[in-house]
Parts: C-alpha cells; sequence; structure tokens
C-alpha cells in the first residue's frame, strides 16, 4: 500500500489535517468522529462498488449520486454529536477531504 506508506492518501494531506484539527474535538468526540469517518468511506466505497457492478447507463451520474447520498447521510451522522461551532469547521474538513479524494 504505498500510498499509505508515503503519506499519499487523501486524509494526511496538509490541508485535511489541518481541517480536522480545527474542528476542535473533545476527547470524547473522537471515537465517534472516527467511526462515523469510517462508515462513510467504507459505506461509499461500496456504494461506488455496486453502481460500477450494476452498471446500467450512465456510471459517472450514479456514482456522483451515490456519493453524495453517502456524504450527506455522514453529516447527518456527524451533525448528532458535534456543537454549533464545530459543525461549520466539519463542513470545510468535510469538503476539503472530498476535493482530495477527488485529485486521486
Amino acid at each position: 500500500m504505498p500510498g499509505i506508506l508515503t503519506g499519499n492518501t487523501p486524509w494526511l494531506q496538509p490541508e485535511v489535517a489541518k481541517a480536522y484539527v480545527d474542528i476542535g474535538l473533545t476527547d470524547e468526540q473522537k471515537p465517534k468522529f472516527q467511526k462515523a469517518l469510517i462508515e462513510y468511506l467504507q459505506k461509499s466505497n461500496r456504494a461506488i462498488q455496486s453502481a460500477i457492478n450494476n452498471n446500467k447507463g450512465n456510471l459517472e451520474r450514479e456514482i456522483r449520486r451515490r456519493f453524495k447520498k453517502q456524504t450527506k447521510r455522514w453529516s447527518k451522522n456527524t451533525a448528532e454529536f458535534l456543537t454549533e461551532e464545530q459543525y461549520p469547521k466539519f463542513e470545510v474538513y468535510r469538503d476539503t477531504l472530498v476535493a482530495s479524494m477527488s485529485k486521486r
């Protein structure tokens, strides 16, 4: 897994790491956030694989639709434990992470 060893993974990019730190998660929130992030990444991956396996036409559009659905679900799940001050910072993190993932 060369990406992990070289720091080329989206969540290790400096702008993504900075956005994560800026959220200011408490010790209680960190495991909840990690769980929500892992679930988002796994479900997004499964949704994309499913779209590829069930390709019935416009694959790119279907992948975008499914990815967007998972991103909205992640945002909703995360909103349950973030404060009003943290949520806008989470949105910056989410958008930075998604942009970083799109580049790869």
